[in-house]
């Protein structure tokens, strides 16, 4: 069962909503969790979710405190843009079945042209398994397609 904050502070909707709880959020900060089992989006048996896709467990953890900021606000969460990643490490190849993964973002800047930076990481048992900086562009609420 998906944490019905997911649906107020992100933009995403399944089949592409990867997160599975919201633990914590701030404006500059969040936390959460990600079940991985065969219901998991990119679920290969017997073997888990190819690691790569934390990239995008960490973008849609840092869409939850862009999202909190704008509920804040009064706003709708906003569509955001991942545009890179600088120093990405990753310790396997894939997220065991069975597991629970806690997502880390924490914001390093943000501008006012929508530009952010934030530190990620993906963590089991305390263990890190991944961490990396994201670079996200925040789409003006009032811009066009």
């Amino acid at each position: 069962m998906t944490d019905s904050r997911l649906f107020e502070l992100l933009a995403h909707r399944p089949p592409m909503l990867l997160l599975s709880a919201v633990d914590t959020v701030n404006r500059e900060s969040a936390q959460a969790t990600v079940w991985i089992g065969p219901e998991s989006a990119f679920f290969e048996a017997p073997r888990g979710v190819p690691a790569w896709i934390g990239l995008e467990y960490m973008a849609q953890t840092v869409g939850l405190i862009v999202g909190h900021r704008h509920q804040q606000d009064g706003d709708p969460p906003p569509q955001g843009y991942l545009l890179g990643t600088r120093q990405f490490r990753c310790s396997r190849a894939w997220y065991p079945p069975d597991c629970r993964l806690q997502v880390h973002a924490s914001e390093v800047l943000v501008d006012d042209n929508g530009l952010g930076a934030y530190n990620c990481r993906v963590e089991l048992a305390s263990s890190v398994l991944a961490q990396c900086r994201l670079t996200v562009y925040k789409k003006p609420l009032n811009a066009k397609n």
